[in-house]
């Protein structure tokens, strides 16, 4: 299991203070049900934030072009933040902490499944730096 750092992340990259005093307007998150949206509403909720999910989408990808096209306030993992994207500090919003991520092997799956496995821990590792 690797933790890994959610961040707040601005509507656009210019944007950041706007963003901040609109967070009863604007929220982005991830799918139905992820980790990320689970983590950050709770979060908002437990610190008696008002928001609106102005945007929901299940790639991470579509995430960040949203937050590109200055639509929204999301949380973000920090590994993920890269210019023109900003990490968001305002003591607004609460601290999100980390989650989980395990990598599960099945046993006997082979020289090509090991060599995956072990490029994929090494990417996670390289990305909590």
């Amino acid at each position: 299991m690797n933790g890994i750092d959610l961040q707040w992340k601005p509507a656009g990259p210019e944007n950041i203070f706007a963003a901040v005093a609109n967070i009863s307007q604007y929220m982005v998150v991830v799918g139905q049900q992820g980790a990320w949206r689970r983590i950050a509403l709770n979060a908002l909720d437990h610190a008696g934030v008002n928001y609106r999910i102005a945007y929901s989408c299940d790639y991470c990808a579509g995430q960040e072009a949203a937050m590109l096209a200055d639509l929204a306030v999301t949380a973000f993992p920090k590994s993920l933040i890269r210019p023109p994207l900003k990490r968001l500090h305002n003591e607004l919003l609460p601290p999100l902490g980390d989650y989980q991520v395990a990598l599960v092997k099945r046993s006997g799956s082979g020289d090509a499944s090991e060599v995956l496995a072990e490029r994929v821990v090494e990417a996670f590792r390289e990305g909590g730096r």
